[in-house]
């Protein structure tokens, strides 16, 4: 029947022929000009090729003989046009870095531009061109997204408590400052946007070239390539290998021979005052490795961390106190004041007072994944079980219920404290409802600006929760459950299984808050926690895994992203509450509204990026170690969940 049709129409076997003629010259690739190159310049020698495209884009492929460092191949990847005979390229000499060693830009350095023109009729340069059938290599592309941050759900209890405790007229006062007015007319600026970038850009180039470094419309010297290397250092390795690179540098340079953290600058201990929490993250990171792994080395390394920890309750003459740092003495180490020499047996090490919030939380978050790690036949079990009960000593200024209630719970594990198991559930739920009901327990943006460090509090305080209760569901299930009465609602039963249950939803709803804000840990935990709804965690939970260099160059570096042309403040303060009820320089409130990638700045000195805001400069001194718990914690956490 077709056949027949198109014998009796002419008409349409030509309009069949055509498009079929038409379809086959699509389908055929389009020729490009294909140049070679050679040549010198100040960083060295080079071969480049030059891809004419039928549009007139013209790509620049070089690469020199010379290597960096003695270590680093170097590639220039440029993308212009072609205008007549020439390739024109817009190129820079900066990206990011502010500093590097002793060498400072100015604004006008950073931003500078430059125009390379090459002829390309040059015979004398550039060899005779090609014809070649065109292929966009895949690895050029490129995949720097911005994102809003869709962070904050409205709340209105903390609109009005705001305005109560007077949030409002920090914000008005904040709005007033002259350092804003270059950007008020900014349309991000009067809306209040806040940005995430992610740039995974040659993260595939990377992975197969390890060992060079790509400059995109970049002229290779000591800026763009030290930007290059911390690009390569992020994307080269993966997530895995990455993981083993950080612990061995944490351990080796910001563990102390105590087992607690502490930074480093070239061979100069430094203290931190918040040791007690950083080292229980990163024991918590060794547990959820050795689970994995069953690695014998993580499995030391924990030990000794866990008994630097149960120090920090031991050198307390006080036992309503504990330490948030020992240092053992060293003359070059930088004690201030506040730092106190121990008392026999202890004389030789010094430590920090001033256990607060924050401290015991690290302790509590330590003790419960206790339970997974020393078992009962342990000797270790034995000083667990006398640390907890110093646990419930200690005085603070806010030892609220929900501490209470970790400590209760605590107890009933590894004292066999039938009383502690009631108490648990019960200072949880008491405390739990008011925290439901206001809002609190997930919602942390006021006027969408965030408790960066109570968002990590409260991804602690999730974490910890859900292994205590998960410990004594199993070693308390025979147990019945709280009978718990409700005022003017139905009377209900709740126990450990309700309680983990509650920190998978205060996981999720954490996660949903911060959308975009590369807050990995929560979006790892929110798909494990929740895989039999959601599944595995897709890649842009990795986002700032990915963008954390494996290694940080000893050079000193720094970064000021108000040297981009782009930079605006945000109209909204950092941590208003900080200045009530007195006024704190307006400098302490500037908040960018972008975050960058990690390797773009972050990264350099935070030892919990996390935990941090959005920094707009900071300074990384020469050899400065920085440890990665904060890696460390989340890609070892998901490990344990998803493989357990």
């Amino acid at each position: 029947m077709i056949i027949r049709l198109f014998k009796n129409s002419k008409y349409l076997v030509f309009l069949i022929i055509h498009l079929f003629l038409s379809l086959s010259a699509l389908s055929e690739t389009p020729s490009c000009l294909l140049y070679k190159v050679e040549g010198k310049n100040d960083f060295g020698s080079y071969v480049a090729s030059i891809t004419e495209f039928p549009n007139g884009e013209i790509v620049w492929n070089a690469s020199y003989k010379e290597k960096w460092k003695n270590e680093y191949g170097v590639e220039e990847l440029w993308f212009g046009k072609k205008y007549d005979n020439f390739a024109e390229f817009k190129v820079r000499s900066h990206s990011f870095l502010s500093q590097v060693g002793s060498n400072k830009l100015s604004k006008e350095q950073f931003q500078a531009r430059e125009t390379v023109i090459i002829d390309l009729m040059d015979p004398s340069k550039i060899t005779k061109p090609i014809s070649i059938k065109c292929k966009f290599d895949d690895t050029w592309n490129d995949k720097r997204e911005k994102k809003l941050i869709t962070a904050g759900m409205s709340n209105p209890f903390l609109v009005n408590l705001a305005k109560f405790i007077a949030i409002d007229s920090v914000v008005d006062w904040y709005q007033k400052q002259p350092q804003l007015d270059p950007y008020r007319d900014n349309q991000d600026f009067k809306s209040k946007n806040f940005y995430s970038i992610t740039d995974l850009t040659d993260e595939s180039f990377y992975q197969k070239e390890k060992k060079v470094l790509r400059l995109r419309n970049l002229k290779p010297n000591s800026f763009s390539l030290m930007e290059a290397q911390l690009k390569n250092l992020s994307l080269s390795f993966s997530l895995k290998e990455k993981a083993e690179i950080v612990d061995d540098q944490t351990f080796q340079s910001n563990i102390n021979e105590i087992g607690l953290f502490q930074l480093k600058q070239d061979q100069v201990d430094i203290p931190d005052g918040d040791s007690a929490l950083w080292t229980s993250m990163y024991f918590v990171a060794l547990v959820n490795k050795y689970l994995v792994t069953k690695d014998v080395k993580t499995y030391q390394r924990a030990i000794k961390v866990l008994n630097g920890i149960l120090l920090l309750l031991k050198i307390s003459e006080n036992s309503e106190e504990f330490a948030r740092g020992i240092m053992p003495y060293k003359t070059t180490t930088p004690f201030n004041e506040r730092w106190i020499r121990g008392s026999p047996p202890y004389n030789h090490l010094y430590w920090l007072p001033g256990s607060n919030n924050d401290m015991i939380k690290g302790l509590i978050l330590t003790f419960a994944w206790s339970t997974k790690f020393i078992s009962p036949k342990d000797p270790l079990f034995q000083e667990l079980k006398w640390a907890v009960k110093k646990l419930k000593s200690v005085k603070l200024k806010r030892l609220n219920g929900l501490n209470q209630a970790y400590i209760e719970g605590l107890d009933a594990i590894y004292n066999n404290s039938e009383e502690g198991y009631y108490q648990f559930i019960k200072k949880y739920l008491s405390n739990q409802n008011a925290l439901e009901l206001l809002g609190l327990n997930r919602q942390f943006y006021i006027h969408g600006v965030a408790d960066w460090s109570g968002i990590n509090l409260a991804m602690v305080s999730a974490n910890a929760f859900y292994i205590i209760a998960e410990a004594i569901e199993k070693k308390w299930s025979m147990l019945p459950p709280i009978f718990w009465p409700s005022d003017g609602f139905p009377d209900y039963t709740r126990d450990a299984t309700w309680v983990k249950v509650q920190q998978q939803k205060t996981i999720k709803e954490l996660a949903k808050m911060f959308v975009g804000a590369k807050r990995d840990f929560l979006c790892l935990m929110n798909h494990s926690l929740n895989s039999k709804e959601l599944g595995p965690a897709p890649e842009s939970c990795f986002a700032s895994l990915k963008e954390t260099p494996a290694y940080i160059p000893d050079e000193a570096l720094a970064f000021d992203y108000r040297l981009k042309e782009d930079f605006i403040f945000s109209s909204m303060p950092d941590l208003p509450w900080k200045s009530i009820p007195n006024r704190q320089p307006a400098e302490q409130h500037l908040l960018p509204n972008v975050l960058y990638p990690k390797y773009e700045g972050e990264s350099f000195t935070s030892q919990m990026m996390w935990k941090e805001g959005f920094s707009y400069m900071d300074f990384k001194p020469e050899k400065f170690r920085v440890p990665r718990v904060d890696y460390l914690f989340s890609y070892w956490s998901y490990q344990y969940f998803q493989n357990r």
